[in-house]
């Protein structure tokens, strides 16, 4: 378990600081057009201007794992993700009351989160990966990332490219009706995990 032993209590809502000036690099960069090796330099010079901009780790990674160099990619998704939930426990591991995707800031953060959390599923490390999931969830129970719907594909014993079975007419996006109506349909089995989400989603429509 990640703590920050500098940190006593848990935080009630975190909100992270903004990182502009990498932010705005790091955005023109996606939309340029260079060579590989570029891409790659000019990640890690942003890397070290501003190691907790999360982001930027898995672009990184994602280059490296496309090549079929997974041992990197692994390696740096990691760090990332360490750096991230240093930033937010406190000395118990304990996750903020509140993060939620409302705020920009704090988006890189969760998807930093996220993206680990899938990739040691894929990997076949379901119970790490259910832990980071619903920690996610729970201090952010509006779910913008879906972590809702990765749970209950782990508890189905669903492969994790289970997505692609709910794509639109668009394969590059996953059909949003579809995919919640696959998730209401099938997470009523499951109430020990979802009886309190699906409580916090009704309070929400009173």
């Amino acid at each position: 378990m990640i703590v920050n032993i500098k940190r006593r209590k848990q935080i009630d809502e975190f909100i992270d600081n903004p990182h502009y000036d990498v932010a705005t690099e790091y955005d023109e960069l996606l939309d340029s057009v260079l060579l590989k090796d570029q891409v790659i330099k000019r990640l890690n010079a942003l890397l070290n201007k501003d190691p907790y901009y999360f982001d930027t780790y898995y672009y990184l990674a994602q280059i490296y794992s496309e090549d079929g160099n997974f041992i990197l990619a692994r390696k740096i998704l990691r760090k990332g993700y360490e750096l991230a939930v240093k930033k937010i426990v406190n000395f118990r591991g304990e996750f903020p009351k509140r993060m939620e995707w409302l705020w920009l800031e704090n988006r890189h953060l969760i998807r930093i989160i996220n993206n680990w959390a899938l990739f040691l599923w894929k990997e076949g490390k379901t119970e790490d990966a259910l832990e980071i999931f619903r920690r996610l969830i729970r201090c952010n129970p509006n779910d913008n990332i879906g972590a809702r719907y990765n749970i209950l594909a782990i508890r189905m014993n669903i492969d994790p490219e289970f997505e692609s079975d709910l794509i639109s007419a668009d394969p590059e996006f996953i059909d949003a009706e579809i995919i919640d109506e696959w998730f209401h349909k099938n997470a009523t089995s499951y109430p020990d995990e979802f009886f309190w989400w699906f409580k916090w989603e009704k309070n929400c429509r009173d």
